[in-house]
């Protein structure tokens, strides 16, 4: 879920929301999807968004060059990506995550009343995001043959 915003009328950002689903959970936080057989991306035309297209055949060789870029420089990397979700993990401390499942006790991947229980952690999501660096390089053609 993605809306095209502007605060100006001449600067536009896709403004992602509804995040349930975010690191390859599925909607309503009731288990994961495998990145290789749901390419799922917001930003992916394949949603048949119109302005999505548009931008993608205006633009997909900077969105290309960019990404190249942040991969090249090491901002867009498993290492990074990982550094970040931890520092943001220690400013909530445990103490955090634990008030958080005091609070939401039937949350599906707290453990809650749900048939499918399963638990979103660190590893689970480093792994998908490793996934889908790699198929973002395959994608992009910053590799040629796809590892998975």
């Amino acid at each position: 879920n993605t809306q095209i915003c502007t605060w100006d009328g001449l600067h536009w950002s896709p403004l992602p929301y509804d995040m349930d689903a975010s690191f390859g959970s599925t909607g309503f936080g009731l288990g994961t999807y495998d990145f290789i057989s749901s390419d799922s991306d917001i930003y992916s035309s394949n949603n048949g968004q119109p302005i999505i297209k548009k931008i993608e055949e205006y633009y997909m060789d900077d969105m290309v060059k960019r990404y190249a870029e942040l991969r090249a420089l090491g901002i867009f990397s498993v290492g990074n990506v990982n550094k970040l979700i931890s520092d943001f993990m220690l400013n909530i401390g445990e103490d955090g995550y634990e008030r958080e499942h005091e609070l939401w006790p039937n949350t599906p991947s707290n453990g809650g009343n749900s048939s499918y229980v399963w638990y979103n952690s660190k590893g689970r999501m480093m792994s998908f995001i490793e996934a889908k660096i790699l198929h973002m390089d395959f994608k992009y053609k910053l590799m040629q043959t796809r590892l998975y």
